[in-house]
């Protein structure tokens, strides 16, 4: 018991000490593949797979087994030969008087075959050395079922990571435009006070006052909106990674470098796409099938060997030992074999379609993300720019309007309008992210995420 309690102390004292802690994107990825439940399951698919290959591989050595046994039956077996009998029984024999008299002294032969009760233990070995390659083909199948596991699985990783990662940047998203709410509302609140002196002092028109009045609130639904968007991101993480919210993001947005050449992404797609390698690991399997189907027209040849190992109650009839081999070749089926052969072979032209469907597909989407960070990327050089004239319009807006030169209307749009500027700059940076994030998972490569936007 205090074990139990120490262990789930030191537990908790772990816990705390990592969810404490800043929280980067590599660690969440790391969290969420070690928790996620779905990805448990398919590991498990995984060992089962493994499991069937041992299996197929297993048919193609021999079998040995012992077995033995107890057994009693109704009554003793016993050979009696009598030859009084033969000889009344046969006239050839009775008619001869010389022959007669020898049998006659030849007295009746008795032998026990079996007695009631007997004991057998027998060790036996079978070894197939030749099934027209269904052995070998079933031991591939196997394997590129192995395969396919592996594939889905990854696939399953691949969709962990990125949505770990899309939910880690949709929060960090969420807490820049709450920042960003949260200037903006500070701003247009100064705004509103300084409005507020200047209608006391009969400087500027009531209507002035009110529309700051009017701003203000709009700016603190903003914020709101932010902070409930910024709680429900923020939960959308914690289920990923399977923690509590007691945590910090230890993140900051950066320009993204040019990503590989799309020549180089689609290279990379096509060798480690875990999606398009789960159909190609499917159609080798299918061949594999269609081999083993086709090898049902041939023969089966196995050896075999035998060895009594208690002998004691053995009969004359029974050897001690016997080896051997036997064929067993079935000559007709009713067309069982040759439908499970078509059967077989559509299945592999179907995969090898949709093989060739999947590549297509993969190219486009490298080719609508690679676009999309382009543009992404192009939109925050123009914003950068934006940026920086929205905030000198700002400063001459709240210079002129103390001056007397602008109006309240014109600070407040000023500020709105910088406030927009930087939710756009955001919002370019979560769409660049977003696509090189969904080009690394098309590459088989997302739980790599960590480093490569660290």
């Amino acid at each position: 018991m205090n074990r139990a309690i120490f262990l789930a102390a030191l537990f908790a004292i772990c816990s705390y000490a990592q969810t404490s802690q800043p929280l980067t994107l590599k660690n969440s990825i790391e969290l969420a593949i070690g928790k996620n439940e779905k990805l448990s399951a398919a590991n498990e698919a995984v060992n089962m797979a493994k499991g069937k290959k041992t299996q197929a591989r297993g048919k193609m050595l021999p079998s040995i087994s012992v077995s033995g046994g107890y057994t009693r039956i109704n009554d003793n077996l016993d050979l009696e030969i009598d030859i009084s009998e033969i000889f009344s029984t046969n006239p050839l024999l009775s008619s001869n008087p010389i022959l007669s008299q020898m049998l006659g002294s030849i007295p009746s032969y008795s032998m026990r075959m079996q007695n009631e009760s007997f004991w057998n233990a027998t060790a036996q070995a079978q070894w197939t050395i030749f099934a027209g390659g269904r052995l070998w083909s079933g031991y591939k199948a196997a394997n590129s079922e192995e395969n396919t596991a592996e594939a889905r699985k990854n696939t399953v990783q691949g969709e962990v990571a990125k949505e770990t990662a899309l939910r880690y940047l949709g929060y960090k998203l969420a807490q820049s435009v709450k920042d960003v709410q949260e200037q903006n509302l500070q701003t247009i609140a100064q705004h509103f006070e300084n409005t507020k002196k200047l209608e006391e002092a009969g400087q500027i028109a009531l209507a002035e006052r009110l529309r700051a009045e009017v701003a203000l609130a709009e700016a603190k639904r903003n914020l709101e909106d932010a902070k409930r968007n910024a709680s429900l991101a923020k939960l959308a993480l914690a289920n990923s990674i399977k923690s509590d919210t007691n945590f910090t993001l230890e993140f900051s947005w950066k320009k993204l470098e040019a990503p590989e050449s799309p020549q180089a992404f689609t290279e990379k797609i096509l060798s480690k796409n875990p999606q398009l390698l789960q159909i190609k690991s499917e159609e080798n399997r299918a061949l594999s099938g269609l081999s083993a189907d086709r090898g049902e027209w041939m023969p089966a040849i196995a050896a075999f060997g035998m060895r009594e190992l208690y002998t004691n109650d053995l009969t004359f009839l029974q050897p001690t030992w016997a080896v051997g081999v036997k064929a067993e070749w079935n000559l007709f089926s009713g067309g069982t074999t040759l439908g499970k052969y078509k059967s077989s072979k559509a299945q592999v032209r179907s995969l090898n379609y949709l093989q060739e469907q999947a590549k297509r597909d993969l190219e486009l989407l490298a080719e609508k993300y690679l676009r999309q960070w382009s543009g992404a990327n192009e939109k925050l050089e123009s914003l950068e720019k934006t940026e920086d004239l929205a905030q000198e319009s700002f400063r001459a807006q709240t210079k002129a309007y103390a001056a007397g030169m602008a109006t309240g209307l014109d600070v407040i749009d000023a500020q709105f309008a910088l406030s927009r500027v930087a939710l756009a700059k955001y919002a370019s940076y979560f769409e660049a992210y977003s696509a090189i994030i969904s080009l690394q998972e098309l590459c088989g490569e997302a739980e790599t995420l960590g480093e490569l936007l660290k």
